[in-house]
């Protein structure tokens, strides 16, 4: 039992890594403060090396979208940082996701759409496994080459049957020999039979397999210059109190609490029953700016008590009082709550990135007209015209800035990236690169004793709300089942 708990409590907090830590390159908060234009007007050339030869220029990483990138001081203002870059419209990098390049379907097959998709989804195979809603996607090195072979299944108009349709693609190779085809095949073989659609990898055939290299579209790249007030951090705390306790009586029933009636009284609820008489609870309050958090874990007639408050500077009786009156409607003694024993401290709760130095609007779109002609006069740019950059200031504003928002040259204008038919609009928010930071200028603390995004910069939390909610009931599961264990190990 303490095996199998240790391991369970090992995987719940790798997914509480995998929430906290999973972002890839999105939104920054540094694109609030800045201005960027894709010279993706036709006619318009570049020549990067050219700029790699002036003195004051660094390569820099500036994000995976772009093949390369230099940054350097401003001319119009030093404090300001310019960013040069080649980047495209469609992807993030050079070749596009490559799509089947042999493709079937197969209308009316004499199973069910579950039933595939549990033999599809659990058969245990040698090849990697992965899903994107009703598609299945194996892929397999074999020889020199790397195979794919995808399968959607959908439910058939008729009852109990289905609808297939299997692609193949085939990379990291230039050419498929018949002895490769051959190899490709047989693997295919054994896994269609594994997964019990052994009469339909005849549609694969040798000849097939020698045509199935991957397609893949390669876009076109474009210069892009960008204007970034540089930034600072400011961290933020919260003024939080604690207090945690253990209560234990003959009269007590863990399994008898009514937890539910919490709600009544205005706190969400989070409840988790095991055999063997044991509990685990989270119940939460928001009163204007302060949350209150009442957790408790336990068994039999003993339940252990977590009480917190955050984003109160002074706890009032109010706040004690909201804790006894829950306490009394699921079923536990009011006397539980002890004032003296809270102890206040400060915890971090995040931080935003704000300008390092003052600068207007005005002197940021001042900064990309300079450049734009600064480009052109060392002949790093060329087929940009006084009117072009006339009309790209004009269309510049404070924010357009980043892969969302960037300007672009669409419908003879210049406009917003994220205005345009079927842009690839990011949602997610990822810390600005390193070449942003205002390391110059330092950084200070903020503490404040309420946790409320501040308008004063684009606050950057370390931990959204659902996520924290997610990681509180995992954190509770654990203790729970650290608790178990530990009962059963002294009991023995």
């Amino acid at each position: 039992m303490i095996r199998s708990v240790k391991e369970l409590s090992l995987l719940l907090l790798a997914v509480v890594l995998l929430l906290v830590f999973t972002v890839s390159a999105c939104f920054s908060p540094a694109d609030l403060y800045a201005v960027e234009v894709v010279l993706n007007k036709p006619g318009v050339a570049y020549d990067l090396s050219k700029l790699a030869e002036v003195k004051g220029v660094e390569k820099v990483f500036y994000g995976p979208w772009c093949k390369e990138a230099y940054a350097y001081k401003s001319h119009y203002n030093g404090n300001l940082i310019v960013v040069v870059s080649v980047q495209g419209l469609k992807c993030a990098s050079v070749k596009t996701e490559p799509s089947p390049a042999f493709s079937v379907a197969v209308k009316g097959y004499s199973k069910s759409a579950d039933e595939l998709a549990t033999r599809i989804g659990e058969t245990s195979v040698n090849w990697n496994r992965s899903k994107l809603d009703s598609t299945y996607i194996f892929s397999k090195k074999i020889g020199s080459s790397e195979v794919f072979i995808s399968i959607k299944v959908e439910p058939s108009k008729s009852k109990d049957r289905s609808d297939i349709t299997i692609g193949l693609w085939i990379t990291e190779v230039e050419e498929i020999s018949d002895s490769l085809a051959q190899k490709i095949k047989s693997e295919i073989d054994k896994l269609f039979t594994k997964i019990t659609l052994s009469d339909l990898s005849k549609l694969i055939k040798v000849n097939v397999i020698k045509i199935a290299l991957a397609k893949y579209t390669t876009q076109e790249y474009y210069i892009a210059i960008r204007i970034q007030i540089p930034l600072m951090t400011i961290a933020e705390t919260v003024t939080v109190y604690s207090y945690s306790t253990t209560y234990s009586s003959q009269s007590l029933n863990v399994s008898k609490l009514e937890l539910e009636k919490a709600e009544q009284l205005g706190w969400k609820t989070w409840v988790k029953r095991l055999s063997g008489n044991y509990l685990g609870f989270i119940l939460s309050k928001t009163l204007n700016e302060t949350r209150l958090t009442l957790s408790g874990k336990g068994v039999n007639s003993t339940i252990e008590l977590d009480f917190k408050v955050v984003g109160l500077e002074k706890l009032s009786e109010d706040i004690l009082s909201e804790f006894r009156e829950v306490l009394k409607a699921i079923g536990l003694s009011e006397n539980i709550v002890d004032s003296k024993k809270f102890k206040k401290y400060s915890e971090s709760t995040g931080f935003k990135y704000v300008p390092a130095v003052s600068m207007s609007e005005e002197d940021v779109k001042k900064a990309l007209e300079i450049e734009l002609n600064w480009l052109l006069e060392k002949k790093i740019i060329s087929g940009l015209s006084e009117k072009d950059i006339s009309n790209i200031v004009s269309a510049a504003r404070l924010g357009y800035a980043g892969w969302n928002s960037r300007l672009i040259w669409h419908n003879d204008k210049w406009v917003s990236y994220s205005s345009t038919p079927g842009a690839l609009i990011l949602k997610c928010i990822s810390p600005p690169p390193q070449i942003f930071s205002g390391k110059e200028y330092g950084s200070r603390t903020e503490s404040s004793s309420t946790s409320t995004q501040s308008t004063a910069g684009e606050y950057l939390s370390l931990l959204s709300t659902e996520y924290l909610y997610v990681i509180l009931a995992v954190s509770l599961i654990v203790a729970i089942l650290a608790y178990i264990a530990a009962r059963k190990r002294y009991a023995s």
